[in-house]
């Protein structure tokens, strides 16, 4: 075993060695990692195991030998540390086929999976005749009952090929599928195509009652066997007359980090252009700002001049109104024609503006 800083290679001389040495938790926690990796490791480099008993045994049956490895298969295996978490670099070895062969014949169902067996072990229909989720928390799987099994194999299959790469699943309504921050939605269903239904009691009776209206044609959906995988919003694959739908496992495994790549890109330019849009936004409203200002500015000029000009005459009219009535004298000729000057007089000093500063 040769040990990295994040990495652990684990050569199946090695494990085969130390599996059949000293029971498997302590060969576990020998190498700093869980039983489930261990297991999984062993199935993977197909190193066999010691049976349930073996240590408890006074006389212990026959070592198991290590089967030859055709060439090219690998006689290692990396796994790295990510996220606290050991999981299987899959990027280096061995058949896909015999890894899922070895997987499910070590592990059994995905946790998944078992989850979505229990919800469906009594499913309830739609109209189409396919199985529909009793409630938003339940596993979606529109399939028909005669073809629920083979999707279930099938679902787990790319479960556990997509968990050894590290992915976040999540199965409530829509197969969530998600690395980092971007996420995918997969779907597994059945085709399904449209016919023509005959109408039921409720429709004909409705109809009846409109007998001058030309009789209606009613469809429906009914399943056609075919199994399909989606990743929402990019790829569809579809059973062939001599391809199924499990023939492009690899391919959907391969297709996933592209698609969480442009979905990536995708939340990253829609993110830039929310930000453009608050900028742009933000821009119009200091302009709009700056233009009420200005309006504003304008009509205060405008009442300000009007009272100013109103005041100055005022004042002007005032004085021709005392040099008028003064007689070349310095009193005013009369009380009521005081007390009129000084009201003109307080008029224009509220009309004028200079007054107020």
């Amino acid at each position: 075993m040769e040990n990295g800083q994040h990495r652990i290679e684990l050569k199946r001389e090695a494990i085969y060695r130390q599996v059949w040495e000293s029971p498997l938790p302590s060969v576990a926690a020998a190498l700093h990692i869980t039983m489930d990796t261990l297991k999984r490791v062993c199935g993977l480099l197909e190193v066999p195991l010691p049976k349930s008993g073996h240590w408890r045994r006074v006389t212990r049956p026959r070592t198991k030998s290590l089967p030859r490895r055709t060439k090219g298969e690998a006689e290692s295996i990396w796994i790295h540390l990510k996220r606290d978490k050991w999981v299987i670099d899959p990027s280096q070895f061995m058949s896909q086929a015999a890894v899922h062969k070895q997987a499910v014949k070590i592990d059994g169902p995905h946790a998944l999976v078992k989850r979505a067996t229990k919800y469906y072990e009594n499913p309830a229909l739609a109209a189409s005749g396919l199985m529909k989720a009793r409630s938003n928390s339940a596993p979606s799987l529109p399939v028909s009952v005669e073809l629920k099994a083979r999707a279930l194999t099938f679902v787990d299959l790319l479960l556990k090929r997509l968990d050894r790469e590290g992915y976040d699943l999540k199965w409530r309504g829509a197969m969530q599928v998600g690395i980092e921050e971007s996420v995918l939605r997969l779907s597994v269903y059945e085709e399904t195509v449209q016919v023509d239904r005959p109408p039921t009691p409720e429709e004909a009776a409705r109809d009846k009652r409109h007998f001058y209206f030309e009789p209606r044609i009613y469809h429906g959906n009914k399943p056609t066997g075919r199994l399909c995988v989606s990743i929402v919003g990019y790829r569809e694959w579809k059973d062939a007359p001599k391809i199924p739908v499990e023939k492009h496992l690899e391919e959907i495994a391969r297709a996933l980090p592209v698609c969480l790549q442009e979905r990536k890109e995708a939340i990253r330019l829609e993110i830039e252009r929310h930000r453009l849009w608050q900028e742009e936004m933000r821009r119009l409203d200091e302009k709009h700002r700056a233009e009420r200002l200005e309006r504003s500015r304008q009509e205060r000029l405008e009442v300000e001049l009007t009272a100013w000009e109103k005041a100055l005459s005022i004042r002007r009219l005032v004085d021709a109104l005392v040099a008028a009535h003064t007689d070349g004298g310095d009193e005013v000729a009369d009380m009521e024609f005081c007390e009129w000057i000084a009201w003109l007089r307080r008029r224009a000093d509220l009309l004028d503006p200079t007054r107020r500063v």
